[in-house]
């Protein structure tokens, strides 16, 4: 105990902060490659308008926080887990994925979406918002960045949990713990590299220089 001092306060080890907003996810664009995450039950070419996701309903789920990246995305709850959804072609879903055939499913076409007749079946793991298990140590994800293939997950405490592909040579399918500093609040990602600004305002860079 320092010198003069009557009483220690309680030091907090937690770096970065959930935001409590619970959020009305929407979702529009091209719609046949489960990238919008709107379920296989929605599988028309083009989503015309804006179209509430039923998957991500703030009563239900709780998102507070959602990024996008080239065909996939990541969304985070308010209690600090993260869902993903769209292709896992370069394992940007930090899950494991197989393929599981459905019967094919024609919308009908009442909200101006278009569809084809060669549509075939979203795998369900892809085109439907799930769980993505981090870390078993990590109970909370205050913060979440994505890029065309990789995508990181900050902890509470300032630590750093990547997936994905970079540039073929290095593949990680589910979140694995970065070398990082631990006292990040926020990353920034490029096509092959990555910022992460920490809270003493220090940056560091790695990646493809």
């Amino acid at each position: 105990m320092a010198r003069g001092a009557s009483t220690i306060k309680s030091i907090s080890a937690i770096t970065n902060h959930l935001p409590m907003q619970k959020l009305n996810i929407y979702a529009f664009g091209t719609g046949n490659d489960t990238k919008l995450g709107l379920g296989p039950e929605v599988n028309v070419k083009v989503v015309k308008r804006p179209r509430l996701n039923a998957h991500l309903l703030p009563d239900k789920v709780g998102i507070v926080a959602i990024t996008i990246g080239g065909l996939h995305g990541l969304a985070l709850l308010y209690e600090g887990k993260v869902y993903s959804w769209g292709a896992n072609d370069h394992y940007a879903l930090g899950r494991v994925i197989t393929h599981t055939p459905l019967t094919r499913i024609v919308c009908s076409g009442d909200d101006g979406d278009s569809n084809g007749d060669d549509e075939v079946p979203l795998n369900p793991l892809e085109s439907t918002p799930m769980l993505i298990t981090v870390s078993p140590e990590v109970t909370v994800i205050p913060s979440i960045a994505a890029s065309d293939s990789i995508l990181i997950a900050v902890t509470d405490t300032g630590r750093l949990y990547g997936w994905g592909t970079f540039r073929r040579t290095s593949v990680k399918e589910v979140p694995v713990l970065l070398p990082t500093p631990q006292s990040i609040i926020q990353v920034s990602i490029g096509t092959d590299h990555v910022l992460g600004l920490t809270k003493e305002g220090d940056m560091y860079a790695w990646g493809n220089g």
